[in-house]
Formats: C-alpha cells, sequence, structure tokens
C-alpha cells in the first residue's frame, strides 16, 4: 500500500568548530554571551525529496527529504547566509517520482557558540542535559554537567527553536517561557513550574550555555512537555480492536513511536509509527483482543536531535500506558 509522507523540517543545523574566535574579528554578534563571527558555517544542504522502500519490494512507500554532504556558507556583514528554512515533499504515489518545493528562506547564523579551545578560548561546552518532567506534581526539573572554564549559565527553554538557538535574546526574547541569564558556574539544576507549559504534546527547546566574557559553549536538547496514551482503558471481546492513540504533537523531532504489550491476550500494529501518515492518523495502533486476560500497552516516544547536531542521539523522552481487557468472548 502506498503511503506519503509530509514533513517540515527545520534545516538551520549547526555546524561544528574546533576552536573559538575571539577579539579580532570585526562583527559581535550581540546576544548576549559575547559570542563573535566565524564568517562561516558548515550545514547540511537540503537536496530535495526521495522515496523510501523501508520492506524492500522495489516500491517506494513514501517521500522524505535528503541532503547532500555538509556544505560551508559564507555569512555577510550582518553574519548571516540565506538558507532554506523548510520544505515538503509530498506525492501519494511515489514510484513516480516525488514532489519537492521549498516553502521559503530564512537567515542563518554564523555566531558561534560551540565553543571550547583554540583561540585563547578554554569554555567548554554543559552536557549531559536532562529534563525531568515528572520531577514533582507542580514541577519539571533540568539537571546537566557545567562546562569547564566560564564564569557565568544562561538557560533558555521555548517551543520556538529559533528563539532558542539565538539565546532567547533580541526579538527571540518574548518567545522563551524561560530566560535566566546569569546563573552561577557551577549551577547543576533548575526547576521549573509546569503551568510555563502550556503546549501540551509539544516539542520545546531547552539551552544551557557556559560563558565567560567573549568565549561561551552550549548544549541544546528537544524535550516533550506530556504525552499521553488514550482511552486509557478499554474492554474487548475475543477478536474486537480499539484504536489507541498517544497524544502528541507531531514534530520533526520525533524520531518513531513504539508501542507493546505485556500480554499475548492483546497485540499491537503497529508496533513502531515512525510519523509515517496513513490515512490521515499518526501515532496510532490498533490493539486486537487475542484471548481472555488484561494487558498493559504502553507508548514510548522516542526523539533524536541530528538535525541540530546530534550531541545526544536518540532517547525515550517521555511513555504512557493503558489498560485493554479481552472477556473471554469472541466478537
Amino acid at each position: 500500500m502506498n503511503k506519503y509522507r509530509l514533513l517540515a523540517i527545520v534545516l538551520v543545523v549547526i555546524g561544528f568548530f574546533s576552536g573559538a574566535v575571539r577579539g579580532a574579528l570585526a562583527v559581535t554578534c550581540n546576544n548576549g554571551v559575547g559570542d563573535y563571527c566565524m564568517g562561516t558555517r558548515t550545514i547540511q544542504w537540503w537536496d530535495g525529496c526521495r522515496g523510501v522502500d523501508p520492506d524492500g519490494d522495489g516500491e517506494d512507500n513514501w517521500c522524505e527529504q535528503k541532503y547532500t554532504s555538509a556544505k560551508t556558507m559564507t555569512c555577510d556583514a550582518a553574519c548571516e547566509y540565506s538558507v532554506p528554512d523548510y520544505g515538503v515533499c509530498t506525492d501519494s504515489t511515489p514510484s513516480n517520482g516525488c514532489t519537492d518545493t521549498v516553502w521559503q528562506y530564512k537567515e542563518g547564523t554564523c555566531c558561534f557558540n560551540q565553543g571550547g579551545g583554540g583561540g585563547g578560548c578554554e569554555t567548554t561546552p554543559p552536557t549531559n542535559l536532562a529534563i525531568n518532567r515528572d520531577y514533582s506534581a507542580a514541577k519539571v526539573q533540568a539537571t546537566w554537567t557545567p562546562g569547564t572554564g566560564g564564569t557565568k549559565q544562561a538557560l533558555g527553554a521555548s517551543s520556538d527553536y529559533m528563539a532558542v538557538r539565538f539565546n532567547c535574546t533580541g526579538a527571540y526574547a518574548p518567545l522563551c517561557i524561560i530566560r535566566e541569564v546569569n546563573l552561577p558556574n557551577s549551577q547543576t539544576a533548575y526547576k521549573a513550574l509546569k503551568s510555563l507549559f502550556t503546549e501540551a504534546g509539544t516539542v520545546y527547546f531547552w539551552k544551557i550555555i557556559n560563558a565567560a566574557g567573549e568565549c561561551s559553549g552550549s548544549t541544546l536538547k528537544p524535550w516533550l512537555s506530556s504525552c499521553s496514551l488514550t482511552p486509557g482503558s478499554s474492554t474487548l471481546d475475543i477478536g474486537g480492536t480499539v484504536k489507541l492513540t498517544m497524544n502528541i504533537v507531531d514534530s520533526p523531532f520525533i524520531k518513531k513511536v513504539t508501542f507493546s504489550s505485556n500480554n499475548a491476550a492483546v497485540t499491537v500494529d503497529p508496533a513502531v509509527d515512525d510519523g509515517t501518515v496513513a490515512n490521515g492518523e499518526t501515532f496510532k495502533t490498533t490493539a486486537t483482543g487475542v484471548s481472555g486476560g488484561t494487558a498493559t500497552i504502553t507508548a514510548r516516544a522516542i526523539l533524536f536531535d541530528e538535525l541540530i547536531g546530534g550531541k545526544y542521539g536518540q532517547w525515550e523522552d517521555c511513555r504512557d500506558s493503558a489498560t485493554v481487557t479481552v472477556n473471554g468472548i469472541a466478537d
């Protein structure tokens, strides 16, 4: 069965550099943490769409964006370059070829804030950033390992990737629900009210910066504000089915959602939903009663950060469960 994939991906992928540049550069990126313009930025360049054949039957099942090798962009006097912001790959019959359209361009930046080594800079990025949404009934907690060589830290969080990318400064500041610019350089945790995260099931972005004068290093990580599997409980006859939905908002940073049953009395299909749009339904599975008994169905949302540098890879970010009871009577 042919399927299509409709995915809007932010393509401002951070280039990695080994050293920082200090006062000799003419352009200062006035973003509050002393970043300087590198003059160039290495990005992963989008090059249209390609068909995907996951089952190896020789027929493409959907279209996805493809990328060329790394491309070096040269920045202008404002330390910016023009880059495709996102594109769309659509075709209900991808075996006939995938159609691609670039929607718009945005400005990328050569502002350097990866930190660490070289050029007189000794700041290193914080590591091990993690956010615990279940810290308490009212609060979430972010934890991290501080970088070295810094004199202060800054912390930002927003559902807008670009706001966090540009350190919640200037016009982006109002888009950040957390904006701390002068945390102690030894601080390792930060608590925030859950009520700040008003967009349920939505990917937010957290960023912690280690800064010292003109030098800085940072780490950024996507995080889901919540997830829920519904309906929370169901009763079926043998052969009966119920559709279960993982209630999260689709995002390019969601790698997949997995579904599993702890009892053979209930099966789930599909066991993995990687965001492919099939019949307009995303992040759903169908539970089927096979024999009498009760099963717990667990859904796990897997996030990844390849599009923004890939420091953390992919990880289970949120899970929820539902109960399905089969009463032993054939449907």
